[in-house]
């Protein structure tokens, strides 16, 4: 395990332990709170191929996480702030540098292809990525806030820039069924964007899962996670 603070934001990056190619992918993790572990124990007992985690913490969720600003839907929360542009420079300009940088000078390393993953509003993050110039390939958004407002309009009326390779999308099989009526929204706002991958050819998967919002995150980032590492 590597850490290192990059300006107000920490990176840590996660090597595999047994002997691999001189190439493996790189997957970009932003976490709401750790540094990642969890996430790549999870990894790890699910049995994914060989792979670089990059997980970023420190983050400023409510405004990292999100490509506009947007009143807070929940009750006492605060608002978005709609920061996700500038984040995504923050990861292309400091942190993708460094850690290829890294990985060749200390291991002898080089990128397969670079991917990004993300729960909850990181996986909202994830998704809008996809629709930006990005060296992003493949793509996982666990339980990802895609009902975020506007975000399935944006999705519909914007060409990616390049088609992912994979995208994966998982939900869990309760969170639609919140109290909140804009959470509630996120099964058919998921849906409707698996739609758009499905219209577009991509190959893409979206799995249900037992379970509101909150259980097994860390399992669930990890499946996503092996299914964008296929093929």
């Amino acid at each position: 395990m590597i850490q290192k603070s990059l300006g107000t934001k920490t990176v840590t990056i996660f090597m595999p332990e047994t002997s691999t190619p001189t190439a493996v992918p790189v997957v970009y993790l932003n976490v709401f709170e750790g540094n990642g572990s969890s996430e790549w124990e999870a990894c790890k007992s699910a049995d994914c191929p060989p792979f670089v985690l990059v997980a970023i913490g420190g983050l400023d969720w409510n405004c990292d996480m999100t490509p506009w600003q947007s009143k807070s839907v929940f009750k006492g929360g605060g608002d978005f702030g709609g920061k996700a542009r500038e984040h995504l420079l923050y990861i292309e300009e400091s942190v993708i540098p460094f850690v290829e940088k890294t990985l060749s000078r200390q291991c002898g390393l080089q990128s397969a292809f670079s991917a990004i993953a993300g729960y909850s509003l990181a996986g909202l993050f994830a998704s809008w990525t996809a629709f930006q110039s990005v060296p992003f390939t493949r793509f996982a958004s666990a339980s990802g806030s895609l009902w975020f407002p506007l975000f399935l309009d944006y999705a519909k009326e914007n060409p990616f820039q390049k088609n992912p390779d994979r995208f994966y999308l998982s939900l869990g099989d309760a969170e639609e069924k919140a109290k909140n009526p804009v959470m509630a929204s996120v099964g058919d706002c998921t849906r409707g964007f698996a739609k758009v991958l499905e219209e577009r050819k991509i190959k893409s998967i979206l799995e249900m899962n037992p379970g509101n919002h909150f259980k097994d995150p860390d399992l669930r980032i990890a499946k996503g996670i092996k299914w964008i590492l296929e093929e």
